[in-house]
């Protein structure tokens, strides 16, 4: 169990899809991630790579493949992150022609048409493109709902979340990721609760692989209106349970969670804390993160949009 006093304690001023996953499986990760703000110090170039991509695509979409590219140079090369045989300028500029070609070519038709996203209370620290928006939503609890989407479409007069994902495992297992996800489920409503006129059905998942022989595929993912509301339900719930950790000062470890093998009895990912875990005097092994408290959004009004 990791004990913090109430004084090195931050409060939270929201959740995010993230944080809700995070505490999720472990209140203890949560906890050094988001109360002390402690996170993984270095580069981590699949993420780096995965926003110089996410800056790119909105040109793209205004069949723009040559600003496309350069927005994808100017972010990757100002991260630091180094070129591999799999992350280079080179393979992305091979990675947005193939998305490109099979897309925006004469005579194709695209799935969904981008349009301006709505008015919202918070905007982007660091917004990427004119297509991203912020939004801060009550859904009943103490604590708002964040996130930052990459997008908004319509097609046939019904709305879309748009979400643009780079893998290096473009397949099955990847794909089924996106049902009953967090994300997506969470993020369809909220764009249901900021337009209430609307008739959001569901998010498509722009997917580009990363490989020297890259594709893409444009997923769509349906959103029920059961789903909705069993998100809502376990989104308050698990706020409600954070601030119990709060007020007792008391964080858990899940030991189930400390690697993918525990959970799904593959191997993968390990938590970033788990040689924080194994010493029994955590704190010693604070100094190994870096602290960053950074808010992601800038409010805009004086309070966040009422679902």
């Amino acid at each position: 169990m990791i004990k913090l006093s109430q004084s090195e304690q931050r409060t939270p001023e929201y959740l995010s899809q993230g944080s809700l996953c995070r505490f999720n499986r472990c209140e203890a990760n949560y906890a050094l991630y988001a109360i002390l703000g402690r996170k993984s110090k270095g580069i981590f170039s699949p993420l780096e790579y995965g926003k110089a991509i996410h800056c790119a695509m909105p040109f793209l979409q205004r069949r723009d493949p040559s600003g496309a590219l350069k927005a994808f140079t100017d972010v990757w090369s100002k991260s630091g992150a180094p070129d591999d045989d799999k992350r280079s300028v080179n393979s992305a500029a091979s990675m947005l022609a193939e998305w490109y070609s099979g897309r925006m070519v004469s005579g194709s038709t695209p799935p969904y048409t981008i349009i301006e996203p709505p008015q919202t209370a918070v905007a982007p620290t660091e917004r990427r493109s004119e297509d991203e928006f912020s939004f801060l939503v009550d859904l009943g609890s103490e604590l708002p709902f964040y996130g930052l989407l990459d997008g908004l479409g319509v097609k046939s007069e019904s709305h879309w979340v748009i979400e643009y994902k780079t893998t290096s495992e473009l397949a099955t297992r990847f794909l089924n990721a996106f049902h009953l996800n967090v994300q997506i489920i969470g993020y369809v409503t909220a764009v249901s609760i900021l337009m209430p006129q609307a008739k959001v059905v569901g998010t498509f998942v722009e997917a580009l692989r990363v490989s020297k022989n890259p594709y893409s595929q444009c997923i769509p993912v349906f959103v029920e209106e059961h789903e909705i509301n069993s998100f809502i339900s376990h989104y308050n719930k698990t706020v409600k349970r954070i601030l119990e950790c709060l007020e007792k000062g008391e964080w858990e470890q899940n030991f189930c969670s400390c690697t993918t093998y525990n959970q799904y009895g593959q191997p993968g990912y390990t938590c970033p804390y788990l040689d924080l875990c194994k010493t029994a005097d955590w704190r010693s092994m604070l100094d190994s993160y870096k602290v960053d408290t950074k808010t992601p959004f800038t409010e805009l009004k004086s309070k966040e949009t009422k679902g």
